[in-house]
């Protein structure tokens, strides 16, 4: 269960685009945190991600003694944090028709010892996203490719609609949309995702494609079947040699004196 404090911060957030949150009731049943009332309803499941109490003591032990904290995590896809997504994912489908709302997000504050990579991990999950280099391109630089793997947006496109992911150090945002909905073009013009552009990032995986920034895996491949993934991936965008990559990301972090 999410704070008080983490929950006054969600609230706080969206009344800054003035959006006004209210608190659901908590019940014996299975209950989204709130519901924003308009035009269209949209129900919101907060969820709050630390790392374990050993790792934060680990990190609180290192810096205090004045040596540099180092941690090392692929940014892909993973297991603990999709858990964390369904959870919340049930709840907003126990009570969508309840509350005759017609979008449902998901709102994630990161809180663990590196907040940046548990970001980039909550939307490769979200996404399925994993790093493919083409050897031949000009630049030989890795592009994310959306919908490679296990995504919870596509095994629940019928539910959540998006997410918020909140770093939980710089408060910095940013808005995913789940273009796998039946609901994307309804949701694209909708009131809702109107307070919000131009003034936080917004990932939309079709315009990322369109700029030709990222690559999309648009198929209907078992995900579980990545070589065959891969090779639809490759002859699509005519890849001829190339690396599929989970990219690990390490911090490092010191405790500074002034």
């Amino acid at each position: 269960m999410p704070s008080s404090d983490i929950e006054d911060t969600v609230i706080g957030y969206l009344k800054k685009f003035d959006l006004i949150a209210e608190k659901i009731e908590e019940t014996e049943e299975k209950t989204p945190d709130f519901i924003v009332r308009g035009k269209d309803n949209v129900l919101i499941e907060l969820k709050e991600k630390f790392d374990a109490q050993t790792v934060h003591e680990e990190q609180k032990s290192t810096l205090e003694s004045g040596e540099v904290y180092q941690r090392t995590h692929t940014t892909g896809y993973w297991r603990t944090i999709s858990n964390v997504i369904e959870k919340g994912i049930k709840q907003l489908a126990a009570q969508k028709s309840n509350t005759n709302s017609k979008y449902c997000f998901l709102f994630v504050v990161t809180s663990g010892v590196n907040p940046s990579t548990q970001v980039k991990q909550f939307e490769s999950t979200f996404y399925g996203r994993k790093s493919i280099i083409d050897v031949d391109s000009a630049s030989n630089e890795a592009k994310w490719c959306y919908y490679f793997s296990e995504s919870l947006f596509l095994r629940n496109k019928n539910i959540i609609d998006g997410a918020f992911v909140i770093n939980g150090s710089t408060g910095i945002a940013r808005l995913l949309i789940n273009d796998q909905s039946p609901q994307y073009d309804c949701l694209k013009k909708s009131e809702f995702v109107a307070k919000f552009v131009n003034k936080i990032s917004i990932v939309d995986p079709l315009e990322l494609e369109a700029s030709e920034s990222i690559l999309i895996a648009d198929t209907k491949i078992p995900r579980r079947n990545e070589e065959a993934i891969k090779q639809y991936v490759f002859d699509k965008y005519s890849i001829n040699r190339g690396m599929v990559l989970d990219i690990p990301q390490t911090v490092f972090q010191a405790s500074l004196d002034f």
